[in-house]
Parts: structure tokens; sequence; C-alpha cells
């Protein structure tokens, strides 16, 4: 959860606010490619049922690449090179509108969504002023 939260407050800082305010639009997604091995090459750490008002149940599963996947098994800070990837999933839905659940009680997948990418990198943060900036991390 604490995942989902630190994403979307650094993509309202990073990317909206200096839209919303009218200020030109600094570094962005072009630094972050898309990892083609994610799904075979990566971890599956956490899936996460989300039911949003307007679109519905959802299911977020999260994946991180070994780099990231071995400083955190040690305790240690995520280092640069570390990526996540978060695909979010429709879940099927009742005749009712809600998401129908499994045997353990988890939405059921009916089909990707999308997919989000964040990466770190050593001076990704250089281009943002100091309150903007999130780690040196970058959204996709």
């Amino acid at each position: 959860m604490k995942f989902l939260i630190s994403l979307a407050a650094a993509l309202m800082t990073a990317v909206l606010a200096p839209v919303l305010a009218g200020a030109p639009a600094l570094a962005g997604t072009e630094n972050v490619g898309y990892p083609k091995d994610y799904t075979s090459g990566y971890t599956l750490y956490t899936s996460v049922d989300k039911t949003h008002p307007k679109r519905g149940p959802s299911i977020r599963d999260m994946l991180i690449n070994p780099a990231g996947l071995a400083a955190a098994k040690a305790g240690k800070p995520l280092p640069s090179g570390t990526v996540i990837v978060m695909e979010v999933y429709r879940a099927k839905k009742d005749a009712a509108g809600k998401g129908v659940k499994d045997a353990a009680g988890k939405y059921t997948k009916a089909g990707l969504n999308f997919v989000f990418v964040m990466e770190k990198r050593t001076g990704w943060s250089a281009d943002y002023p100091p309150s903007l900036r999130n780690g040196e991390w970058e959204y996709a």
C-alpha cells in the first residue's frame, strides 16, 4: 500500500504539479524504458486488490528486478538500477458490478488494463528543483 501511495504522490508532484501551475515540464518519462523481460526476469512481490469508485475493481501486481530484490532482501536501500513494474488488471465483475473473488477472497483477473514502470538511476533527480525530487525515481 505504501508503494501505491508513494507512486501516486510522486506522479502528482513530478508530473501534474508543474503542469497545473503553468510551469514548463521538466525531466520526463523518456528516461524510463519498458523492461521487455519483466514477465520472466522479475519477481512478483505483492498483489493488491483495489476498488475505485468510478473504474471499479482491479488487481495490481507489483514486480521488482533482481537488483532491487537483492537489496530489499538484505534490508538495504533500493540501489540505482532498480526497476519496479506495476501491472493493473481489470477484475471480473458479477451482475451487480462487484468484483468476482476466488476461493482465497482475491479478485479474479479479466484482462491487463495498463502497466506502470518506475526506475531509479543516479543523477535523475538533478533535472528537478529540490522541492520536486523523489529520490532519483522516474515514472512511465
